[in-house]
């Protein structure tokens, strides 16, 4: 499991996995939680690459990003370093936390 913790948006944290290039178990903790809640349903068992051509970009209300824009950062940021095991800067920070 990764969690990222998102800058710019209401929620705190995203929970997320991705297994055989998809997106699983998704959760965001604060935020909007209804929307969210269903943008993890929906989302679940999507190609990664297909989360991101959705999603990437959105903004929320007058802010540069959003929930979803955060978590296509974080998916991004994973694709880049497959191991995604270290902590790196980009829009959101992205820690390695063992459940």
């Amino acid at each position: 499991m990764q969690r990222v913790k998102p800058k710019g948006v209401c929620a705190k944290e995203i929970e997320f996995d991705v297994k055989d290039g998809c997106l699983t178990g998704l959760r965001f903790f604060g935020g909007c939680p209804g929307n969210l809640k269903a943008i993890g349903i929906l989302l679940e068992g999507m190609p990664v690459t297909e989360v991101i051509a959705k999603l990437q970009g959105i903004t929320c209300g007058n802010k540069p990003t959003s929930c979803a824009d955060q978590l296509c950062q974080a998916l991004l940021h994973m694709t880049d370093d497959k191991s995604c095991a270290c902590v790196e800067q980009f829009p959101g920070e992205l820690i390695q936390m063992a459940l």
